[in-house]
């Protein structure tokens, strides 16, 4: 069965009716509500920006989704699950908000929810809202991989493909003993809008970002071909270009820079990640490249060195999507500078 979510005002039969379809959900141990009676201030913004998504037949659909629309500070609490289809419905985190990671101590990017242990009834409240396509509020605490979260308020909101079913669930969840940081403190969540990443404290990832914004114009991410290396000589050597392999999942070294390539193993260009045990599925490397595949969006990170220069200390990257047919991302721009133990630039 699916049923439509019918915004109106209180008292109104619609929003009656309503009502009562989630007070009887609760009855069966469903223990959801009209995310109309969020509390939390962002979670209502979030719930009017879906409701604006929504089409004449009432489904929002992904393809209509900007997160450069949405106000920054629910970035870092928002995470998209993609739903995959076959004998059950499964929901892979694709992107995930740094402030939620924080929170419940785990990282789930790249994670199937089903294999997740205590996220049972998470799993049967997403794969409801799939089903019916119907958001929902909850106000509910967590025990994810044996983590304990303190109570939570979220919202969960269905995003449909052009055949009506829906193909990505948004959420956005409030946890209750997290103070919110700069979202840039320690790296941007793969959500961030592009136009809203603040000023790096690298002159080389400045440049290098407002390169790629330019060169993108109002398209949501540059060709490959649009990059011209006369442009840019002074981030040449900052430079590193992954290709990005679809099935399955990968990324192949095809331009290392002279700075870059100073300080990362020899014989890189031409090998793919997969060949190196570091840096396979489920390592921190491979699932943040594998962020800004599916999120479309620019990322920045900043992570202490371990190759073999003794007098390097860290280093911090910004990630760029590069997409020739402008939806999928084919390769990813990298600009990146070490750092000595000074934290002066090299």
């Amino acid at each position: 069965m699916t049923m439509k979510y019918i915004p109106g005002n209180l008292g109104s039969t619609e929003s009656d009716t309503m009502l009562c379809v989630y007070d009887s959900l609760q009855d069966e141990g469903m223990v959801i509500a009209d995310p109309a009676t969020a509390a939390d201030p962002d979670l209502k913004v979030l719930f009017e920006y879906w409701k604006r998504l929504r089409r004449p037949n009432g489904d929002a659909h992904y393809i209509d989704l900007d997160f450069t629309t949405l106000p920054r500070r629910l970035l870092p609490w928002i995470y998209l699950l993609q739903v995959e289809r076959g004998e059950d419905i499964r929901l892979k985190v694709r992107t995930i908000g740094e402030l939620v990671t924080q929170s419940i101590g785990i990282e789930l990017r790249g994670r199937y929810l089903d294999e997740v242990k205590g996220a049972e009834e998470t799993c049967r409240r997403m794969r409801f809202c799939v089903e019916r396509k119907l958001p929902y509020r909850i106000r509910n605490t967590a025990k994810w991989d044996d983590v304990t979260v303190t109570s939570y308020e979220a919202l969960v909101l269905p995003l449909c493909s052009e055949d009506g079913q829906v193909e990505y669930v948004l959420t956005v969840a409030k946890y209750d003993h997290v103070e919110p940081v700069a979202v840039c403190d320690s790296s941007l969540s793969a959500l961030n809008a592009p136009m809203n990443l603040p000023r790096f404290t690298s002159s080389i990832l400045d440049e290098g970002f407002a390169y790629w914004d330019r060169i993108r114009g109002d398209r949501r991410m540059p060709r490959f071909a649009d990059i011209d290396a006369v442009d840019i000589p002074k981030l040449l050597p900052h430079a590193l270009v992954l290709e990005v392999e679809p099935d399955p999942l990968d990324f192949r070294y095809r331009l290392i820079g002279e700075h870059v390539g100073t300080f990362v193993r020899k014989g890189l260009k031409g090998r793919s990640f997969r060949e190196f045990d570091e840096k396979k599925p489920g390592n921190m490397i491979f699932d943040t490249l594998a962020s800004v595949v599916y999120g479309k969006l620019p990322r920045f990170g900043r992570s202490s060195y371990a190759g073999e220069n003794p007098k390097m200390q860290m280093f911090q990257e910004i990630l760029l999507p590069l997409s020739d047919d402008g939806e999928t991302v084919n390769r990813i721009l990298i600009f990146a500078e070490f750092r000595d133990k000074r934290f002066k630039a090299r």
